[in-house]
């Protein structure tokens, strides 16, 4: 009977591990296509409400709740499976604190919220994992605009201190004055698939992961999460203790800068097997000035490949056939391909997905649904190291 859980276990890690693979080529679909319309449709009338941009808009902001909502789904599967490594550097964290925030400020208006923001200007530094740090922080942060009313408050606030053992940590607290916690659900509310929000009606959405993997995070950084509350209706408070270390940093966060949108044209291939996806994004990146020819196997990507003598492919890897791996692998053997700037562009993203894309021969990777600035900054940083970037006819 042990055995037979386990093994049932296993296969629902596997199974979600898979849904959140198999949910990335629509939503590539999907968040290319908002890209391209955000781009072509103007305002219907400058004087009146632009329904129009109103309604892209709108399903942007969806297609992101969709996107967070795999990506939690994910990690905490690939937790329960001990496939999480941490990437550990030494982190200035009221500096990934603001970046967070600064990344959830247009959910919070859209919602009509209120974040407040206090951080030290002593520095705090931690070892871990900027980007699942981050994940930590926007999850929170995301949970109080969630559960807060219109015109709720959430404050997050960072400071440092001693810990129960007199070691000194570092104190994450989100506050917000929203629909509280009950005494038995501060415990049960880190819980996978438990809801703040179990009525008929579910208005809140989610599902019931996000602080799950809050609390997994955490405790892989050495640290440990509570919640505190006075009860349902008088708000929640969530506190994240975190080992801090001496010396000054040998390695710190730097804002986030903007792609630049490149104004050469330059020739790109796109090879995917999903038409659709194909489509949309090389809509979006003519429409960013590159010359863009498409391809749906590896071996018709191949043949396009030597006749078309592109800057850049982007290469899908799950692909019937002649998979991406396989693909990249003898446009490395041929002699123009040896310098072409090679990007897996796939559903799969975690380490050892990117170890082994890197392995077989690209230069980078990038995760479905991919990000318009992200793919241009990838490709702009690529492009000005290959020597293949002379070629632009």
């Amino acid at each position: 009977m042990e055995q037979t859980l386990r093994e049932t276990d296993r296969r629902k890690d596997e199974f979600l591990a898979m849904l959140a693979h198999e949910l990335r080529n629509p939503m590539s679909t999907i968040r290319s296509g908002l890209q391209i319309l955000t781009l072509t449709v103007g305002q219907e009338h400058t004087t009146g409400p632009s329904v129009g941009s109103d309604t892209i808009a709108m399903m942007n902001r969806q297609t992101d709740q969709l996107v967070r909502l795999v990506d939690d789904l994910l990690g905490v599967s690939r937790i329960s499976q001990g496939k999480i490594e941490l990437h550990k550097q030494r982190i200035e964290l009221a500096e990934l604190v603001s970046q967070a925030a600064e990344s959830v400020r247009t959910l919070y208006g859209e919602q009509g919220r209120y974040l407040q923001v206090d951080l030290p200007t002593a520095p705090i530094y931690v070892a871990g994992d900027a980007t699942r740090l981050t994940q930590v922080v926007t999850n929170l942060l995301t949970n109080g605009a969630r559960y807060t009313g219109e015109g709720g408050q959430v404050w997050v606030s960072l400071a440092q201190g001693n810990g129960p053992t007199g070691q000194q940590e570092a104190l994450l607290e989100v506050r917000d004055n929203g629909i509280g916690l009950a005494p038995d659900q501060l415990v049960a509310i880190f819980e996978l698939f438990v809801q703040m929000d179990n009525s008929t009606a579910r208005s809140k959405g989610g599902l019931g992961v996000g602080l799950t993997l809050v609390k997994r995070l955490v405790d892989l950084h050495g640290g440990h999460v509570e919640a505190q509350s006075k009860g349902v209706g008088k708000g929640s408070t969530f506190y994240v203790h975190l080992p801090t270390i001496e010396t000054a940093p040998a390695v710190t966060l730097m804002p986030v800068e903007r792609a630049t949108t490149l104004t050469v044209s330059q020739r790109i291939l796109v090879i995917d097997d999903n038409v659709d996806a194909g489509l949309t994004l090389s809509l979006l990146l003519m429409l960013k000035g590159y010359e863009v020819h498409t391809r749906t196997s590896g071996w018709a990507g191949i043949d396009a490949a030597e006749a078309l003598q592109p800057v850049a492919i982007l290469l899908d890897i799950g692909m019937p056939d002649l998979d991406g791996y396989e693909t990249c692998r003898l446009i490395r053997q041929q002699p123009w391909g040896k310098a072409l700037v090679v990007v897996a562009i796939s559903g799969y993203g975690q380490e050892e997905d990117r170890q082994q894309t890197q392995a077989t021969g690209f230069d980078g990777h990038l995760v479905k649904p991919v990000d318009l600035d992200a793919l241009t900054d990838v490709l702009r940083r690529l492009l000005e190291k290959s020597p293949s970037n002379s070629r632009a006819d």
